[in-house]
């Protein structure tokens, strides 16, 4: 009998540390990018999450006036976005663009807010700071966006990220 109650308190007590195992995506386990890795894209494979409007791939001639997806470079499409404790960490893994990202993203460790409710994401701090809206989040896509001020009105910039 006490044979058994010492076997049954050993398992409690395992299952009790298994549940209480840390946390190790990297952050608030309600952050849908905690703990994520994901890199650029060129293909939209869901246009159906983009907001309203036509979009195009950019184009010298219409990239003032339509909306439009981001046009990575062929360098910057084995760049890294991870997203862990509160920061996104970009790196270039050794192909530094000649012209790069850094109006948006910067390749040092920034502090990143995703706000699931209002669905933004804000990448860096104070007046640093650049808030997308998030169009999709899933297990394998990525897709942000800003509205950006134009001499028409204004127009969608929308980044296409997949899950490395």
């Amino acid at each position: 009998m006490m044979k058994t109650i010492r076997v049954l308190l050993l398992v409690l007590c395992g299952c009790t540390a298994i549940s209480c195992a840390k946390n190790d995506n990297g952050g608030d386990p309600t952050d849908l990018l905690a703990g994520t890795r994901w890199q650029a894209v060129r293909i939209d494979e869901n246009p159906v999450s983009n907001p309203p409007g036509e979009f195009r791939y950019a184009s010298d001639h219409d990239f003032h006036t339509k909306h439009q997806y981001y046009p990575w470079q062929d360098c910057q499409l084995d760049d890294t976005f991870a997203f862990k404790n509160g920061k996104i960490a970009v790196d270039d893994n050794g192909s530094p663009c000649s012209y790069g990202i850094d109006q948006e993203f910067e390749l040092a460790s920034q502090p990143y807010v995703y706000d699931e409710v209002a669905k933004k994401l804000t990448v860096g701090a104070g007046e640093d700071s650049v808030t997308f809206d998030v169009y999709e989040i899933n297990k394998s896509r990525l897709k942000i966006g800003l509205t950006v001020a134009t001499a028409g009105g204004f127009k969608y910039i929308v980044f296409l990220f997949r899950k490395s």
